[in-house]
């Protein structure tokens, strides 16, 4: 009689597990199936010996997306991948995230090539027997590109044939597929299609010079990207949102919600609008805590050494600097008049770029913290490129991703 019990207690067990089992097996085939229909590619379903699988083109180029199992001893892991494959760039490489151990190799000169571009040698792991190939590659577009897309997807690597993105699970979340694919998508369309590249080259370079508001405009301009131009959108918004053009900004997150609906970049900015909604202005600050350091360095490392991302550093921003009044000392980079600039919009200023910080191994590689500067017109005959200057002034926004601080009512203590 025990027996009998023992052996139905047994069937009850193993029923429930095949019962659990099966249960998931629907959450994710009804998730894989949403997810291709949406993408315009096949879906082969999960069944009880076999894994989902996606499978199509999009935009010209082949994606596939796949769950594995990885046994470890006793234990195993199931892991979700992405890939998209691409026509070969011309140059070969690898990159991939420079995790610690990587970094203990690069001491030692191992697994690890330099190709001179400081943001990337000091961010990533780069393969390639091609350095100067590479470097000419990475045209402003792409670079931002890829330091974005690696900045909020970790685990990815990249080469000059396709990208890989492993993750933790069977993924069960119809829009993170969606998603994840067509970021994957639009950016190897950003290292494949050299007119597109080259289109977002000019805007770029601008927004890197400190220019945000002009930035915009020369995307606005020159630049009409396709819905599906995802990596253009982007580029397109974050210059709105550092110029402090909200409204436009936020159409362009609401076109890109519909389209990247789970990114963590388009989810990001939209919470840190949404968190910016009747929030004071940087024109009239609330009351701070005291103890907070108005140190150009201790901001800049607050701000940017952090592994956050850029709309993590706008956040940042306005909850502990919009507002504050500084004093800082700096290298001038340039100085120049501007009878109208989108980022200081009223009275004639001379815009400066000055170089406050330099922090090692942030998030995005960029190592040099440049504060963009509105003195009023007449400092432009009193400064010069390489000139260390003491000013003062009020913070109104940053650019994460360029790692680029704006201030406000500027005023020439001394220069030396």
């Amino acid at each position: 009689m025990v027996g009998i019990v023992v052996f139905f207690l047994i069937l009850l067990v193993f029923g429930a597990a095949l019962g659990a089992a099966a249960a998931r097996r629907k959450r994710v085939n009804t998730a894989w199936a949403q997810a291709a229909e949406e993408l315009g590619v096949e879906f082969r379903p999960s069944t009880l010996f076999g894994r989902p699988q996606l499978r199509g083109t999009l935009q010209g180029l082949p994606v596939e997306v796949y769950t594995y199992t990885q046994q470890s001893g006793e234990n195993s892991a199931t892991y979700t991948r992405y890939t998209v494959t691409y026509p070969p760039v011309g140059v070969s490489f690898e990159l991939r995230n420079e995790s610690g151990i990587h970094r203990v190799l690069k001491i030692f000169g191992v697994g690890d090539t330099e190709i001179g571009d400081a943001e990337f040698d000091d961010r990533f792991t780069i393969r390639t027997d091609e350095p100067d190939g590479l470097r000419a590659f990475l045209t402003p577009a792409r670079k931002m590109a890829l330091l974005r897309l690696l900045a909020s997807h970790p685990n990815l690597r990249i080469s000059d044939t396709g990208s890989t993105l492993t993750t933790r699970g069977a993924e069960k979340d119809r829009d993170v597929i969606v998603s994840t694919v067509r970021r994957l998508v639009a950016t190897g369309r950003t290292l494949t299609d050299a007119e597109l590249s080259r289109r977002l080259d000019e805007a770029v370079e601008i927004r890197l010079e400190g220019d945000a508001g002009r930035a915009a405009e020369a995307m606005r301009g020159t630049v009409q990207p396709h819905p599906d131009d995802l990596d253009g959108r982007l580029t397109q918004m974050e210059p709105l949102q550092a110029a402090g053009d909200i409204a436009g900004a936020g159409a362009i997150l609401d076109e890109l919600a519909d389209r990247l609906p789970a990114d963590p970049d388009v989810a990001g900015w939209h919470a840190t609008r949404a968190g910016r909604s009747g929030r004071p202005a940087a024109d009239h600050p609330t009351t701070r805590d005291a103890q907070i350091s108005t140190d150009p360095l201790e901001i800049a490392q607050d701000l940017f050494a952090e592994r956050r991302l850029s709309f993590e550093t706008d956040a940042r921003f306005d909850e502990r600097y919009a507002g504050t009044s500084v004093r800082w000392e700096g290298i001038v980079k340039r100085a120049t008049r501007s009878t109208s600039d989108m980022d200081f919009p009223g009275e004639p200023i001379t815009k400066t770029k000055i170089h406050i910080a330099t922090i090692p191994n942030d998030l995005y590689g960029n190592t040099e913290v440049d504060a963009i500067v509105a003195f009023p017109p007449d400092a432009a005959d009193r400064l010069d490129r390489d000139q260390q200057v003491t000013f003062t002034g009020r913070l109104i926004k940053a650019d994460g991703l360029v790692r680029n601080l704006y201030v406000a009512d500027g005023r020439i203590v001394e220069t030396t």
